[in-house]
């Protein structure tokens, strides 16, 4: 199920966030983001594993940004859990159930469900708010 606008939760977070502070961090995320990708983009003279890694931490932060930002305005920035995450997962379970039908239980994939997009979304959001507090 996708969250639509009449089924969102509101914002529950315990402090004010400075939305300009956080837009301020986005934007200059966003502008590393593309400096990583226009190197990556070359042709590449040297091991770049290094940077592909720093390209993928940046759009990991940028990422918790954009969750902050999305729940401090009652809004979900992640709707849907990653779908080669849940498909990897499953085709684990798939075959733990039918070569080891008396465990199968133990390898039982985790559903992603609104109550766990909810819960992830307000963990990031919890975890980043007193950084950018009022």
């Amino acid at each position: 199920m996708q969250f639509t606008q009449s089924n969102l939760p509101l914002s529950t977070l315990p402090v004010t966030v400075d939305q300009a502070r956080l837009l301020a961090d986005i934007v200059a995320l966003e502008a590393a983001i593309r400096e990583h990708k226009a190197l990556l983009r070359r042709t590449w003279t040297r091991p770049m594993a290094a940077e592909q890694r720093a390209l993928s931490r940046l759009q990991h932060q940028a990422c918790e940004r954009y969750v902050l930002r999305a729940w401090s305005r009652g809004h979900l920035h992640l709707r849907q859990p990653p779908q080669a995450w849940v498909q990897a997962y499953r085709d684990t379970y798939a075959h733990y159930r039918e070569q080891y039908p008396d465990y199968a239980e133990r390898y039982r994939v985790l559903e992603w469900g609104p109550t766990q997009i909810e819960a992830r979304n307000r963990e990031i959001a919890e975890r980043l708010a007193p950084t950018y507090a009022c």
